[in-house]
Formats: C-alpha cells, structure tokens, sequence
C-alpha cells in the first residue's frame, strides 16, 4: 500500500492547487473567451500543477507498476540523476502533459456545459452528476495518450533498474506504433473500464466536495460582511 500513500500524498496537494488556479484563470478568461474559457484555464491549470507534482508522479507509477522497493525506487532515483542531472526527475512530463492537458480541456468545457443541464438545486448533486459524465468521457478520449505514459515511464525505469541506458528517444507517436503493432488497436485502449472506475467516481468527488465547500466559506464569508455591516450602521446610528 505504499503507492497509495504515495498517491494520497500527491493528490491532495495537487488537486487544491489545480482547483483553485483553475477558478481563477477561468474569471480571468471569462471576460475574453466567454464558454470556451474552461478550456484554457483547464490547460494553463493543469499544465503548472503536473509540472510541479511531476517527480512524485514519476515515483508513484514505479512503485505501483514494478513493486519496487523504498531501497530500489532510491537506487533508480539516484542512477538516473547522476547519468542525467535533475532533470530526470521531470522524465516523462511531456506524456503526462500530453495526456493531461488533453483531459483538463475536454473535462472542464464538458462540466461547465453539464452543470447547467442539470436540473436540481444542490449544489452537490449537481456537481457530482456533471463530474462523473464529464470525468468518464474525457477518460475514454484520453486513454491511448495514458497508455503510452504508462508504457513509457515503466520501460524507462526497467532499463535503469538493469544499468542501461533509460534515454531512449521514443515520441509519443512512435510508442503508439509500437503499441500497435504488439497488440493492435486494442492495446492502446487497455485498462479501459479500471480507469474510468476509477477516474469518474474521483471526478465527481473531488469537483462535488470542492463546489461545496467552496459555496460553504462563500456563504460563511458573505455573512461575515453583512454582520459587520450591520454593527457599523448600527453604531454609526448611535453616535
């Protein structure tokens, strides 16, 4: 369950980093883009987010894939920095960002459009129903692109693990060839229901619990100001 943790560890910061920028590059776009500001701000949000959790990423998908060990996730690390600097530890953020952006783009422009659709008045459920259609449609969409992550970032630590050279220079499009060609199609659209499984009930509440809470302190705060209103007017009454 260590990669669990690994992944608890860097989906929590994560998600409140890229939640929060989205909102407001999207008042920022708002004014300029009008309905198609979701799809830039999903990009620009998710584009700084990956970059800033891309090492833990790196490590999580190790751990989870290849069941490596503390000892050997840290040997690996380590190889990879002395053969190829810092950097390394970046490996992969174009196939993540390949993949995520793409995702951020289709999901937000899909839930803005969905949430209105929606006819109920909570907030919750509202925004639990657009997440989790919006979440699995952009997870069907992007899944060759998670593939191709996935497979890359595996074969890269494999070779590391084995003293090789892990700076092979595959592009994106090129994996997907040889993806296709060992499996064909298919093989581009494997782990296709454990992803949306997983992907569209994590959309639906982490944006529902965030729209709730973010209504929560909206209120609270809205409060707060008439209540200081008040005791200003009242007092400025009594002078």
């Amino acid at each position: 369950m260590e990669w669990a943790f690994s992944y608890f560890v860097m989906a929590v910061p994560a998600t409140v980093v890229y939640f929060t920028s989205y909102d407001q590059l999207k008042s920022k776009f708002a004014p300029i883009l009008g309905l198609y500001s979701p799809i830039f701000a999903g990009a620009l949000a998710r584009a700084g987010t990956v970059t800033i959790v891309s090492p833990i990423e790196l490590i999580r998908t190790k751990m989870q894939s290849q069941q490596l060990s503390h000892r050997e996730i840290v040997k690996v690390l380590r190889t990879s920095v002395q053969k190829s600097g810092y950097i390394s530890l970046w490996r992969g953020w174009s196939a993540t960002m390949l993949r995520d952006v793409p995702f951020s783009m289709l999901y937000w422009y899909m839930y803005e459009d969905l949430k209105k659709r929606v006819n109920t008045q909570s907030i919750f459920l509202q925004s639990f129903i657009a997440g989790f259609f919006a979440g699995t449609t952009a997870a069907v969409i992007t899944l060759p692109l998670d593939v191709v992550k996935t497979t890359r970032q595996i074969t890269i630590g494999e070779k590391e693990l084995m003293g090789l050279n892990g700076n092979g220079n595959v592009t994106t499009l090129g994996m997907m060839r040889k993806i296709i060609q060992e499996s064909g199609p298919r093989g581009l659209f494997v782990g296709l229901l454990p992803r949306c499984a997983k992907i569209a009930p994590a959309c639906a509440i982490m944006i529902s619990s965030y729209e709730l809470g973010k209504n929560f302190f909206h209120t609270s705060n809205q409060r707060h100001i008439s209540e200081t209103s008040f005791i200003t007017l009242r007092d400025s009454e009594v002078v």
